[in-house]
């Protein structure tokens, strides 16, 4: 048998308790998070979030250029050909990259031009650097 239990709760009470707990939470996960607001034409990388990343490839991809930001909390990108509208939460400023947190194909050092290494997937020994200034493959 179940015996009946008098509650008594006040909607005001729950109210102000789930706000409460709303700004604890916010407090949170806002406590790593770095201030930082975006301008026109300033060099950021992009994490790398696609689901089939292996270890291997970098986290962040980049640096692009900002071509603008919009107030909803997005920016427009200019990518290798196209522009693309990315939310900030994946952007990183380009002088705050973690170290060993980018490939060293991504890093640009005094306008050298960018040799990446590519290796196919069935074999991993089977691999080619390649200049993407001139797009020739270098002979090793």
């Amino acid at each position: 048998m179940i015996n009946p239990i008098s509650v008594h709760l006040s909607l005001q009470d729950l109210r102000d308790r789930k706000l409460r707990q709303v700004s604890s939470d916010n407090e949170r996960t806002n406590r790593k998070r770095i201030a930082h607001s975006f301008k026109d034409g300033e060099l950021v990388y992009l994490h790398n979030d696609v689901m089939n990343r292996s270890k291997l490839h970098p986290v962040y991809l980049g640096p692009y250029k900002i071509d603008k930001v919009n107030p909803n909390g997005t920016v427009v990108l200019q990518r290798e050909t196209a522009l693309e509208t990315v939310n900030i939460r994946k952007l990183l400023p380009a002088g705050e990259v973690p170290a060993g947190r980018m490939s060293q194909s991504n890093k640009i050092i005094d306008n050298c031009p960018r040799i990446v290494l590519y290796c196919s997937r069935e074999q991993r020994s089977h691999c080619s650097l390649v200049n993407e200034s001139s797009s020739k493959m270098l002979i090793l």
